[in-house]
């Protein structure tokens, strides 16, 4: 939170913390704008990641996504757009693996000169290889969406932002339905300094229920902080601390323990890198 520079969606390891053991994490992200015209672009990107266990118990992936979008400004002050994302989630060790495909429309206004809301929404279709479901499918159809609001400060921000879609699962579930309430404020500290202050509410339950089991929902509250620095005009350095406090709908073991509480602190490093931008004529 607040330093990795992903969206919703894109980080492995998500807001679920039940795991057994530290983990460790890596995600490359790429991404192209494109200018058609005065008024119109189209972007293009994607996302390698891995999520990783010091211990055995957990469940192990490597994510693939592909997005692609086009922007078109109607007025001054309104957007419209079109986006595509394709995810394919693969397990280490385990048969099962998910393909996700979301359809949204996107709308932006900038409301006033500091306040912008930015809405998205549309059709989520996920394939799984094997049929965890007691519908007896390999498919189901639900929405996805997001809403972000943002007021302009001197020297910071505020946002708000509520996103729902399916994500890998975090280490814990093969596959998850998550929504995720987020609020953060930054601010330019000094020339080279900036600090950002984040707090949320995320809900996980699986994205499709074995059957003869129970549905496990995971709710997580989480707040934190972190600085960032920037090296040069092409680089950025963060540090930051998050806390989350998570709570099960029943018992799931942890190591030595079987609980439904658990309290996780956690502490980033980041350091990002992004060329000038090049222009094609």
């Amino acid at each position: 939170m607040g330093s990795t520079g992903l969206g919703n969606g894109l980080d492995p390891s998500q807001s679920i913390f039940t795991a057994i053991g530290p983990r460790y994490s890596n995600a490359f992200g790429t991404q192209v704008n494109y200018q058609l015209s005065a008024r119109s672009s189209v972007t293009i990107g994607g996302v390698y990641s891995l999520l990783r266990f010091s211990q055995a118990g957990n469940v192990e992936s490597d994510d693939y996504i592909g997005n692609a979008g086009y922007n078109y400004q109607v007025t001054r002050k309104d957007t419209l757009g079109l986006i595509y994302r394709y995810s394919s989630f693969h397990y280490i060790g385990i048969d099962q693996a998910i393909g996700d495909q979301i359809i949204q429309a996107a709308y932006g206004r900038k409301i006033t000169g500091r306040l912008a809301l930015q809405l998205t929404g549309g059709p989520d279709i996920t394939h799984f290889r094997i049929v965890q479901g007691t519908n007896g499918k390999t498919r189901s159809v639900s929405g996805s969406g997001s809403a972000t609001i943002t007021y302009i400060v001197p020297k910071g921000s505020f946002s708000a932002n509520y996103s729902h879609g399916v994500t890998s699962g975090s280490g814990v579930l093969l596959g998850a339905t998550s929504d995720q309430i987020t609020g953060s404020t930054s601010r330019k500290l000094t020339r080279v300094w900036s600090g950002d202050a984040h707090a949320g509410y995320a809900r996980n339950r699986n994205a499709q229920t074995a059957q003869g089991t129970a549905n496990l929902n995971f709710d997580t509250v989480f707040a934190g902080a972190s600085v960032a620095r920037a090296l040069g005009r092409n680089a950025d350095f963060s540090l930051g601390y998050t806390a989350y406090i998570e709570r099960a709908n029943s018992a799931v073991c942890a190591g030595a323990n079987c609980g439904s509480d658990f309290t996780t602190h956690q502490i980033s490093l980041g350091l990002s890198w992004h060329t000038r931008p090049f222009v094609l004529r």
